[in-house]
C-alpha cells in the first residue's frame, strides 16, 4: 500500500514537473526578448559612460586601406607607337584609419553634435614595400585639364593650346611615389598655371593627391540623434556643417523590424562583425589636341588604382561579444528546448504510466468479470444436476 503510494505521488511529481518546463520552456523566448530589448535601451544610446558611447567616440574596429597602383611598363612604346598599355600591379600599400570624434556637444532635443578627425597611419608589415616606392603611371592633373578646358569657350581653348604647346611639363606619363599620390605633391604643371594666376591676384593650388588634405583632417560638423528618445532614431543625422540632412544608417533601425522573424529568444543586435568594399579609379585617355603625345593614341580607359577598405572585429572584441551576447543567448537558445524537450519526455512517460495502469485495470476488471461468469455457470449446472436427480 505504501509502495503504491509512493509511486503515485512519484508520479504526480514528475507531471507537474514535466508541465512546468514544458510552459517555462515556451515562456523562456518572450521573456529572454524582453529583457535583452530592455538591456539594449540602456545599452545603445551615445550616452555619456556606456561602452556604445566610448565605442562611438573611439571605434574599436580597424578600418585598413589597401592601396594597389598600376605601374606603366612601357611608356615610350605607347607614346611613340600607340602600343597597348602593358601594367604590372603593385601592391598593397596598407594605410589604417583613425577615426575619432572630437567637440562633442549634446543637447537637450536628445541630439549631440561633433566634429570627426581622420588620421592614416601607414603600415609597413601590411604592405609590399615603403610609401616612398615610385611607379609610372598617367599625368592625371594634365589629363584633367584637358578634359576640362575641352568644353570651355573657343578663345580659352585657344590659349590652353598654346600654354600647353609652349609648356614643358605636359608629359603623358610621369614617376612619383605612393606617398605623393596620395597625400599630394606640387605639380609642375599646376605651379606655371599658379605663377601666371598670381599676377592677377587669382589664388590657385598647385598641389595634386588623391586625398590630398584628408590626413589628419577635421571633417565639418555633423549632428546625431543620441537615441535616448527613441532607440529606432540613434545615429540618425539630422544637421550637416549646420543643414538640414535626412540620412538613416543606423544598423539597429535598419535591423530591428527583424526581429519578429527570428526564433523567440534570438536577438539580431544589428554590429557588423566585417565589411569590405572595393574601388578602382579609371581615367579616360584619347588623342587631344592639347597634348602632342597623344597624337599616336587612339583612346583606351587607363586603370589607375584601386583600393580595398577593410574592416572587421579584432580577436579580443570578438570574444567580448561572443561572452557578453552571443554565448548568453545561445544557453537560452538551448535552454528553452532542452525544457520542452524534458517537459515533454516527462509527461509523455506519465502519460504512458498512466495508461498502462488504465489497461492493467481493464484486464483485471475482464479477468474478474470471467470469473464471475465462469462461477455462476458452475453453479447453476450444479443446480440442474441437483433437480435431476
Amino acid at each position: 500500500m505504501v509502495c503504491k503510494l509512493s509511486q503515485r505521488l512519484l508520479i504526480i511529481g514528475l507531471g507537474f514537473t514535466g508541465l512546468f518546463l514544458l510552459i517555462s520552456g515556451i515562456l523562456l523566448g518572450p521573456l529572454v526578448n524582453m529583457e535583452v530589448d530592455q538591456k539594449l535601451k540602456k545599452m545603445m544610446p551615445l550616452v555619456k559612460g556606456t561602452k556604445t558611447y566610448n565605442y562611438w567616440i573611439n571605434p574599436p574596429i580597424p578600418i585598413d586601406f589597401q592601396l594597389y597602383f598600376f605601374h606603366v611598363v612601357n611608356p615610350e612604346e605607347i607614346v611613340q607607337n600607340g602600343a597597348k598599355p602593358v601594367l604590372e600591379e603593385k601592391g598593397p600599400y596598407t594605410y589604417r584609419l583613425i577615426d575619432t570624434k572630437e567637440n562633442l556637444t549634446h543637447h537637450k532635443n536628445f541630439t549631440v553634435s561633433y566634429n570627426e578627425r581622420n588620421v592614416y597611419v601607414f603600415q609597413r608589415h601590411l604592405s609590399v614595400g615603403d610609401e616612398n616606392d615610385t611607379f609610372t603611371s598617367l599625368n592625371l592633373p594634365l589629363i584633367t585639364a584637358t578634359t576640362l578646358v575641352t568644353y570651355e569657350y573657343a578663345f580659352i581653348r585657344e590659349m590652353a593650346k598654346l600654354f600647353f604647346d609652349i609648356s614643358q611639363d605636359a608629359d603623358l606619363f610621369v614617376k612619383h611615389s605612393v606617398k605623393d599620390l596620395l597625400w599630394g605633391y606640387t605639380d609642375p604643371l599646376l605651379a606655371t598655371v599658379k605663377q601666371l594666376l598670381h599676377v592677377f591676384d587669382i589664388p590657385f593650388n598647385d598641389r595634386f593627391g588623391f586625398f590630398y588634405q584628408l590626413n589628419n583632417s577635421i571633417a565639418n560638423n555633423y549632428t546625431v540623434y543620441t537615441g535616448e528618445d527613441n532607440l529606432d532614431k540613434i545615429s540618425q543625422f539630422t544637421q550637416w556643417d549646420g543643414k538640414r540632412w535626412q540620412y538613416i544608417p543606423s544598423t539597429y533601425q535598419r535591423h530591428r523590424p527583424a526581429l519578429s522573424i527570428l526564433p523567440s529568444n534570438l536577438q539580431l543586435i544589428g554590429n557588423l562583425v566585417r565589411t569590405q568594399r572595393t574601388i578602382q579609379i579609371n581615367m579616360f585617355v584619347e588623342k587631344s589636341m592639347y597634348i602632342s603625345q597623344t597624337k599616336n593614341i587612339n583612346y583606351f580607359y587607363f586603370p589607375v588604382m584601386y583600393i580595398k577598405e577593410k574592416a572587421s572585429l579584432t580577436d579580443s572584441l570578438a570574444a567580448q561579444f561572443r561572452d557578453e551576447l552571443q554565448n548568453p543567448l545561445l544557453i537560452v537558445f538551448y535552454a528553452k528546448y532542452c525544457c520542452i524537450g524534458i517537459g515533454i519526455v516527462l509527461l509523455l512517460l506519465v502519460a504512458g504510466y498512466c495508461l498502462r495502469i488504465k489497461i492493467k485495470a481493464f484486464k483485471h476488471e475482464k479477468k474478474t468479470e470471467s470469473a464471475i461468469f465462469d462461477a455462476t455457470v458452475n453453479e447453476h449446472t450444479k443446480l440442474l444436476k441437483n433437480e435431476k436427480n
